[in-house]
This record gives C-alpha cells, sequence and structure tokens, in this order.
C-alpha cells in the first residue's frame, strides 16, 4: 500500500512539474522491500521500518526545500570576479 501511494504521489510530482520526485521513487522501491521483512520477522517491525523510512523521506525532502533558494543563491556569478 505505501509503494503504491508513493508511486501515485511521483506520478502527481512529475505531472504537475512540482519539482524532482526521484526520493519519493527511491522510497517506493524501499517500501517494497520491507516485504521481506514483514515474511521474516513480525508485521510490528515491518511497520516500525516502513514508518522511520516514510519520516526520513519527508525529513529529507524537507530540508531539500529549505535549501533550495539556499543553494540556488550560491550558484550566481559574483560580479567583477
Amino acid at each position: 500500500g505505501a509503494a503504491a501511494f508513493l508511486a501515485g504521489e511521483m506520478a502527481v510530482q512529475r505531472l504537475l512539474a512540482l519539482g524532482p520526485a526521484r526520493l519519493r521513487a527511491v522510497a517506493a522501491v524501499l517500501a517494497l522491500a520491507t516485504v521481506a521483512i514483514g515474511a521474516l520477522a513480525d508485521l510490528e517491525v515491518q511497520l516500525a521500518v516502513l514508518t522511520v523510512m516514510l519520516a526520513g523521506m519527508l525529513m529529507v525532502e524537507r530540508q531539500q526545500k529549505l535549501a533550495g533558494p539556499e543553494a540556488a543563491s550560491m550558484n550566481v556569478p559574483l560580479q567583477g570576479l
């Protein structure tokens, strides 16, 4: 379910040109990988791993958005040099 949701979110981001969707694609693949954890361990372990992974993805996205304008201003050539 989480992988399908992330894939849909990635498609919407690309369709509406809301920014790079690469992080969502990686998270969707990692969400699929947690199925193996659920098969080998308890469901609670899989849900905990999935929750941590999704929270981490959201934190990285937030950092990228906050660093976006600052990083873009660093690419502006300096005048007179």
